[in-house]
């Protein structure tokens, strides 16, 4: 950890933003989703990426990579194994910490047979210049505590380093009897990650963390799951890192990223900004700045894109700004007011909405393109909703001798179409497609 603290302190001289600031000593990246992994290009930029904005560490751990987890014990083939080389030597000309992570926990025995196997994968690892190491035992179906501390200390001691874990329960409200036996196990010189206060959650505050810290009586690292979209990959997650811990000593931090390696970048270099500097974050800023720094002249049109398109949630997961706030508050004051300057301003944003997706569909570079251009469409669907609705309600304000039932039957066949496309493309749910089907009960298209 010290070597981290003196490379995080030779690190600020590098970013005049970040003079006074105290940063988290090992932060970076935590190559961590399900499906389908980086490719070799998409890894070698993303470590550039890296220590242009100030992170100092990147995990090896794709769940999909069948030699980093189904697979574990079998040694990666060699065509493989010289791709990771390239990625470590890319790595320590970027001054980035390359942790090579194995999760052992889905068919593993913890016996010394199986402790042999990892070493000796170690081993090669170890032979191409990786130096540093993880364990994880998340998502397995049964809990073995004892088990996997004895495992872990053998490999920390054969090693003689501090390695990182993430163990069965990695989220607070989860930690029971499994965490108490852990925690009470593990070596000083192990190092566990997790979550905050849910597998994907939407704060975790200094309050939390400390509680957290006192079941280990460690510091903890923290796994965050922003910007990933594994469990939700028809939306993209196009907003700031929020709501973390503002003046705690966290020894380390990982942002687990989507698949869409290129939009990852937004949320990463907010992610970034906060590691640096917890305590004067400014995540607005921080989202602003990311955008027009990576997207240049595109960045006014990205940013109307990318603001419906930050908020995460499922049945268990939440995480992430909401979506198009400006939209659906404007929304929000006509339908109490049912003013015609309200309705002209949500007019005003549909428009700047359709015409910021034209400018994206023309301009964007095609990597960046191919990974947001179902969202784009079914934005584009929802705002040409949205259009139509709007125009309907001026029949309302302005005597015209249109039938609003006839608009109420296209809306509804509109809405359709776009809720068959969220199969694979959702975007602003709560905030354009509101605008939709609010019309819609409005006009009294849902009366029988």
């Amino acid at each position: 950890m010290k070597k981290f603290l003196a490379a995080a302190i030779s690190m600020l001289a590098m970013f005049p933003n970040h003079t006074d600031a105290e940063p988290i000593p090992m932060r970076g990246i935590v190559e961590g989703f399900y499906g389908e992994p980086w490719s070799l290009e998409d890894r070698l930029d993303m470590i550039d990426f890296c220590a242009a904005h100030g992170f100092n560490a990147y995990i090896y751990a794709p769940k999909d990579d069948p030699y980093h987890r189904e697979k574990w014990r079998k040694s990666y083939p060699k065509s493989k194994l010289k791709e990771i080389q390239q990625l470590v030597e890319k790595s320590k000309e970027k001054n980035i910490e390359f942790i090579f992570a194995i999760s052992p926990g889905l068919n593993s025995e913890f016996n010394k047979d199986d402790l042999k196997k990892i070493l000796k994968k170690i081993s090669t690892m170890k032979s191409i210049g990786i130096n540093r190491f993880a364990i994880f035992f998340d998502d397995i179906p049964v809990k073995r505590p004892e088990g996997q501390a004895e495992f872990l200390n053998s490999i920390a001691k054969e090693l003689d380093s501090e390695i990182l874990t993430v163990p069965t329960e990695y989220f607070r409200p989860n930690m029971q009897l499994y965490t108490e036996t852990f925690a009470a196990k593990i070596d000083s010189k192990i190092l566990p990650l997790y979550t905050g206060e849910a597998v994907v959650g939407n704060s975790l505050s200094d309050e939390d963390y400390s509680k957290a810290v006192e079941i280990y009586h460690r510091p903890l690292g923290i796994w965050w799951n922003y910007p990933v979209n594994d469990y939700m990959k028809e939306k993209i997650a196009l907003g700031a890192i929020e709501n973390l811990p503002r003046h705690s000593e966290i020894p380390a931090i990982f942002f687990n990223p989507m698949s869409q390696s290129q939009l990852s970048k937004i949320a990463l270099a907010s992610g970034a900004d906060y590691a640096l500097d917890p305590r004067n974050y400014d995540s607005k800023k921080s989202w602003n700045r990311a955008i027009e720094d990576q997207f240049g002249d595109l960045a006014p049109a990205m940013k109307i894109f990318a603001d419906h398109s930050m908020h995460m949630e499922n049945s268990w997961a939440k995480v992430g700004a909401e979506d198009g706030k400006r939209f659906r508050e404007t929304a929000d004051r006509f339908f109490d007011k049912f003013d015609e300057e309200s309705l002209n301003s949500l007019q005003n944003q549909i428009n700047e909405t359709l015409a910021a997706i034209k400018t994206l569909r023309d301009q964007l570079p095609p990597e960046v393109l191919e990974e947001c251009s179902p969202q784009l469409d079914q934005l584009e669907r929802i705002a040409e909703a949205d259009k139509v609705a709007a125009y309907a309600l001026t029949t309302l304000i302005i005597p015209s001798r249109v039938n609003t039932q006839d608009f109420v039957e296209d809306l509804k066949s509109r809405l359709e179409v776009i809720n068959r496309a969220e199969e694979s493309a959702k975007i602003s749910e709560t905030s354009m497609k509101a605008f939709l089907t609010r019309t819609i009960d409005f006009l009294g298209g849902n009366k029988k």
